[in-house]
C-alpha cells in the first residue's frame, strides 16, 4: 500500500529527471526500511511469544521457524515491491516488470515442489523466501540506470534499531509487552530524528 501511494509521485519524478527520481526513491526507500525493519527484527527474536499471544496454544510453536522464514519472506517483497513498482513501472518499463515476475514464478513453483517434498512447510518457507530474493535481486539489476539508492543510508539505523532492542531485551529477559514497549520508544526517537533532520534540510 505505501508502495502504491507513492508510485504517482515517483512516476511524476521520473519524468522530471533522474536526479529528481533519485531523491524521491531514497526518501521512499528510508520510510519503508523505517517502517518495517525494526518491527520484523524484534519479532524474529520474539516469535514464541508473538505465536503464543496470537493463537494461544502451545502446539502452534511448532510453527515458529516458519514464522521467522515469513518476516524474512515480508521484508524481501516490500523491497521487491519498492524496486519493482517503484523504479521499473514509475520508469514505464512495464515489459521489464513482468519478465521479473514471470521468472520469479517458474523460479519458484517447481522450487516450491521440490522443497515442500523434502521439508514440508518449512521447505514450502524456504521457497517462498528464496523466490523473494531473486525477485528482489532482478528488479535491483533492473534499475541500475534508473536509481542509484543508498541502501546503508537506508537500510542500517532501522536494522540497529531493531537488533539492539530485540537482544538487550533478550539479554536482561523482558517479557513480551516490555520488550515491545521499548521497541516503540526506539521508533518514536529514530522518527524525531528523522523529523528534525528533514526540517533541517528544508530550511
Amino acid at each position: 500500500f505505501y508502495v502504491q501511494g507513492a508510485f504517482p509521485i515517483l512516476s511524476r519524478a521520473s519524468e522530471e529527471g533522474p536526479s529528481r527520481l533519485n531523491r524521491y526513491f531514497q526518501r521512499c526507500y528510508e520510510d519503508m526500511a523505517l517502517i518495517f525493519l525494526p518491527g520484523a527484527i524484534w519479532a524474529i527474536f520474539y516469535t514464541r511469544e508473538v505465536i503464543l499471544l496470537v493463537f494461544k496454544n502451545p502446539e502452534y510453536l511448532a510453527a515458529a521457524p516458519v514464522f521467522r522464514i515469513f518476516l524474512v519472506t515480508f521484508l524481501l517483497a516490500a523491497l521487491s515491491n519498492l524496486f519493482g513498482i517503484g523504479a521499473v513501472v514509475a520508469t514505464h518499463q512495464d515489459r521489464d516488470y513482468q519478465k521479473v515476475l514471470v521468472l520469479t514464478t517458474f523460479g519458484f513453483l517447481p522450487l516450491c515442489v521440490v522443497l515442500t517434498a523434502w521439508a514440508g512447510n518449512l521447505g514450502a518457507s524456504a521457497a517462498a523466501v528464496l523466490a523473494q530474493a531473486f525477485s528482489l535481486i532482478l528488479f535491483v539489476n533492473k534499475t541500475r540506470e534508473v536509481v542509484q539508492p543508498k541502501h546503508a543510508a537506508a537500510l542500517l539505523a532501522p536494522f540497529l534499531a531493531g537488533i539492539s532492542v530485540a537482544a538487550v531485551s533478550r539479554f536482561i529477559g523482558l517479557s513480551l509487552f516490555w520488550s515491545a514497549g521499548l521497541l516503540l520508544l526506539a521508533y518514536a526517537a529514530i522518527f524525531g530524528i528523522r523529523i528534525t533532520y528533514q526540517s533541517k534540510e528544508v530550511n
